[in-house]
């Protein structure tokens, strides 16, 4: 019960125990619905809530350009036993952050993003998704990121189990592209 409808009852009313809601009852409003996903289900978290995916971030060292895409493919299929590509993969993932930085920008005032939208605009068709490893069949020890021209390499994990155990394969992709774990 709200304060305002416990003002409206008269003085000579009591609420007993056997009168609060309990259960979904109480979970019930009288006024407009919830929206989203309950919290426990760990959907429709607000970002700063959500659980931290750990990345990491490969760079060039001081003073080294950022290297063509075709140029990393090649470096690490050299270290790796397998490497597997898919460009269509690679163009949906940057459609996809562009999406996401236009309805950012689509409510603010300051056009800040509108050169890393060009950015991505151009860089799209070339984007590459990259899975490389060892085993091809091991479920945590892969590595897996879209390769943008003119962008540092992201890594993402599905868990920090992940993380933990493709870290030496980070190690190698990095030393293999002469870049520097950020």
């Amino acid at each position: 019960m709200c304060s305002s409808e416990v003002n409206e009852l008269p003085e000579s009313v009591e609420i007993s125990a056997g009168d609060r809601r309990r259960g979904a009852e109480r979970r019930s409003h009288d006024s407009a619905p919830i929206q989203g996903i309950e919290r426990r289900t760990g959907q429709g978290r607000r970002p700063h809530e959500a659980p931290a995916r750990p990345k990491n971030l490969l760079e060039p060292r001081d003073g080294n350009p950022v290297l063509l895409v075709p140029v990393v493919l090649s470096r690490i299929q050299r270290e790796f036993a397998y490497v597997e590509t898919d460009e269509e993969l690679g163009r949906l993932h940057v459609g996809q952050m562009i999406e996401e930085i236009a309805s950012q920008v689509e409510g603010s005032r300051v056009n800040s993003e509108s050169g890393r939208l060009r950015h991505l605009g151009q860089a799209q068709t070339h984007a590459v998704y990259v899975r490389c490893g060892d085993n091809p069949t091991s479920e945590t020890v892969y590595l897996s990121t879209v390769l943008i021209p003119g962008d540092p390499i992201k890594s993402n994990y599905e868990s920090g189990r992940h993380a933990e155990d493709s870290r030496h394969l980070l190690q190698r992709f990095a030393r293999a592209i002469g870049y520097k774990i950020a």
